[in-house]
């Protein structure tokens, strides 16, 4: 996992379980980010920002797996934005066990 945050990886299990919430799965990253943006973003259930913060996460993880290229900068900011995408994405996950479908 490159020398990223193992909390990077619990971010697109959480979109994932979004997705589920909506009848949907993805094939890869990058039709979660996709899918994310036109289920949640769109709709203004999530802010955009976070689903940037999604698709940089993913190219930082990339960056640090396949050509050992990392710094602590990016790793700070992969903490941050994935501690806010899951405590936004929870909140998200209990509003939508209480709506009827």
């Amino acid at each position: 996992m490159g020398h990223y945050p193992v909390l990077l990886l619990y971010v697109p299990f959480r979109s994932t379980a979004l997705l589920f919430a909506r009848n949907y799965r993805e094939h890869s990253h990058y039709c979660l980010i996709v899918a994310m943006r036109a289920l949640y973003v769109e709709t203004r259930l999530l802010p955009g920002s976070l689903i940037e913060a999604l698709g940089k996460g993913k190219r930082l993880r990339e960056d640090a797996d396949y050509y050992d290229r990392w710094s602590e900068e990016g790793a700070s900011f992969a903490l941050k934005a994935a501690g806010d995408f899951l405590k936004k994405a929870q909140e998200l996950t209990k509003d939508l066990h209480k709506s009827p479908r």
